[in-house]
């Protein structure tokens, strides 16, 4: 006989945007300490739940030393021979 077992996942919308986080899926979100809100990697960078290293590795991104977030723009340092390579994105055009 073959036994059929079944997990109920919680839907998770994030506490800022609404966005749904696909939990479901296996996709990560951002708890806080007590695990009552959730968050979308966008907003918890938005809110500074998170950093910007953080929200690189988060999306991936896995190739940067050090990152540093200001008004929409990640700004992140490669070490590069004896210095840095700067590289600067806008991902929010809306800040």
């Amino acid at each position: 006989m073959i036994k059929r077992i079944t997990y109920e996942v919680d839907d998770a919308f994030c506490d800022k945007c609404g966005e749904d986080l696909k939990s479901y899926l296996g996709y990560g979100y951002i708890a806080d300490d007590d695990n009552q809100h959730h968050y979308c990697y966008d907003c918890a960078l938005k809110l500074g739940i998170i950093t910007a290293m953080d929200w690189l590795l988060g999306h991936g991104i896995c190739i940067y030393d050090k990152a540093t977030y200001s008004n929409g723009v990640i700004t992140a340092y490669r070490k590069w021979g004896r210095g840095y390579k700067v590289d600067t994105e806008r991902i929010f055009e809306d800040v």
